[in-house]
């Protein structure tokens, strides 16, 4: 961060770095970030830290630190680990944790997962990207690095579970074939979006257009990518 401010110093471009929570990274949570920042980066040492190998007066450090260090948020990431959106945000705003990126992404969910689906669910298992996954039981969640990791252990104990994958899915729908997604938290931070902006920087984040199954894909990337640009701005117009 020290090298940010004084490339800032010097050429007079601000460069910002966000930090991305995501499913079995270093920060998972939200809640885990928000313990991140206060403990380490927006705590009395980190700050003093900070002033001293930047070269500035302690009074600047702390508003340096926040023109410069941030969070991107992917509403994807947060939702496959089923929290809720609306208040995780509000946790980092509370926080004082600039939002540099808010990231429109969708996951794979299905409410109710049972046997006789997994079979068309190993069909989303072939991809090149990790496929992080968390099941629901009651109060009880269980995390997989692989979809394939999470449906191997449902068949191993199939009581009925709540699955979510991280396999973004076009943000405009609400349903893909026979399983649901997460469009309804993108609607929500859109919604606190609106209310109170959180970031400068949207930016919708689909990538798997090629391993979406055929008959799930109407039309080709430059319609998918137009209706998910349209169905956005329609939500951020409310």
């Amino acid at each position: 961060m020290a090298h940010l401010i004084t490339l800032e110093a010097r050429t007079g471009r601000r460069v910002k770095l966000a930090l991305e929570p995501e499913p079995a990274c270093f920060l998972e949570t939200t809640a885990e970030t928000v313990s991140y920042f206060r403990d380490r980066i927006h705590a009395p040492a980190g700050i003093a830290q900070l002033a001293a190998i930047a070269g500035v007066p302690l009074s600047e450090a702390e508003g340096l630190v926040r023109r410069h260090l941030g969070v991107v948020f992917d509403i994807g990431h947060q939702s496959v680990g089923f929290e809720d959106v609306r208040a995780s945000l509000e946790s980092l705003v509370a926080a004082g944790i600039p939002v540099f990126k808010l990231q429109e992404a969708a996951a794979l969910r299905v409410g109710e997962l049972t046997p006789d689906v997994v079979p068309e669910l190993r069909r989303f298992t072939d991809t090149i990207y990790l496929s992080q996954s968390t099941l629901l039981r009651g109060e009880e969640t269980m995390q997989y690095l692989h979809l394939g990791d999470a449906l191997d252990a449902f068949e191993r104990d199939p009581r009925p579970a709540e699955l979510r994958t991280h396999f973004h899915v076009p943000v405009f729908l609400e349903e893909l074939g026979a399983f649901g997604t997460t469009r309804y938290a993108v609607q929500e931070a859109l919604r606190l979006h609106r209310e109170t902006p959180l970031s400068d920087h949207l930016e919708i984040e689909t990538y798997t257009w090629d391993v979406l199954p055929a008959e799930l894909k109407h039309g080709d990337i430059t319609d998918y990518v137009a209706r998910e640009l349209e169905f956005v701005r329609s939500e951020l117009l409310g």
